[in-house]
């Protein structure tokens, strides 16, 4: 099987401090490497003998390499591999890996943050909304939140996506970088930041040969992309209620991150924080109309049913 190495190589050249980090690894998904204040992390996804592929990180800490640990116990079996490694960044203690994994036939991205330079890691947030290819990459924005990117296909296409990820679990709505082929020729995205702008390269495939293509985003163009899916996504939603007859005062529609909505919101959070009429945690809830009360997502069984779709026919009144 495909082993996990690490070795120094000095100002010479020579090849030092040669170390095998694990004896069974996926073949072809890609490692990633980062250094903690402990010293270097490596996270990569590993095999088992049952042909379990689940992301792992392994560390150095006073010149000795530690056993690996699972970042999250995906379970994720298949025969072969995905060709889809994990990405690992680091700001401080703080850690945030990103992988692709497969959960109940659902493919997902997640992102799990540690806060004790990689000893443990939280429970991942789900990133995509709809079927993810992966690819991802991860690196911080600033302390408390990080930028992911990754691919999915939805009904009309393939896309490279970003979205940005805070330690409390808050996730923004989606940026799209660019239309992408789903194939592996476009390979896999790369992400950083720098002086708090956003660099992204991606591979595409044009006239029978690949070319790079990249594109730079600061904050200022973050928040101008957030308000121009907005007027996209949000008019759609918009119109689709009207079709349907909603007669609401559209005067007064609000969006999240209108001047004044936006405050009264936090004030409001903060106020029920507070009283401990609410609490903070990392994890998604759903509301359950049976238990009444919220649910974590984790307590969630994703079950898919056979259900009904009912059409309506409306007749029109005709007056003579």
């Amino acid at each position: 099987p495909m082993t996990i190495r690490f070795a120094e190589i000095t100002d010479k050249g020579d090849v030092i401090k040669e170390s095998e980090l694990d004896a069974s690894t996926c073949d072809c998904c890609q490692t990633s490497i980062a250094i903690t204040n402990d010293g270097p992390i490596v996270v990569y996804r590993d095999r088992s003998e049952e042909e379990v592929r689940d992301i792992y990180s392994v560390k150095n800490i006073n010149g000795t390499w530690e056993k690996p640990n699972a970042v999250h116990d995906d379970g994720w079996i298949i025969n072969g591999c995905p060709v889809n490694g994990p990405k690992v960044a680091v700001n401080s203690k703080n850690l945030a890996v990103s992988w692709f994994t497969v959960s109940n036939n659902h493919p997902l991205v997640n992102v799990s943050f540690s806060k004790n330079n990689g000893n443990s890691f939280g429970a991942p947030l789900k990133v995509n909304d709809h079927d993810a290819i992966g690819r991802v990459d991860v690196a911080f924005l600033n302390d408390e939140e990080v930028i992911v990117s990754y691919m999915e296909v939805d009904d009309i296409g393939t896309y490279l996506r970003i979205k940005k990820v805070s330690f409390d679990g808050k996730i923004s709505e989606p940026i799209t970088i660019s239309k992408i082929d789903g194939g592996r020729n476009t390979g896999v995205p790369q992400l950083e930041i720098i002086d708090s702008e956003i660099f992204i390269v991606w591979t595409i495939f044009l006239d029978g040969m690949n070319q790079l293509k990249s594109i730079k985003l600061n904050s200022k163009n973050f928040i101008k992309e957030i308000w121009k899916w907005k007027a996209k996504s949000g008019n759609e939603i918009v119109s689709q209620l009207k079709k349907l007859g909603s007669s609401c005062d559209w005067s007064k529609e609000r969006f999240t991150m209108d001047k004044g909505l936006s405050e009264a919101v936090t004030k409001v959070f903060v106020d029920l924080y507070k009283k401990k009429l609410i609490y903070k945690d990392l994890k998604l809830v759903n509301w359950d109309p049976v238990l009444q009360t919220a649910v974590s997502d984790l307590e969630v069984v994703q079950k898919d049913v056979n259900g009904k779709l009912y059409f309506i026919k409306y007749l029109s009144l005709i007056h003579i």
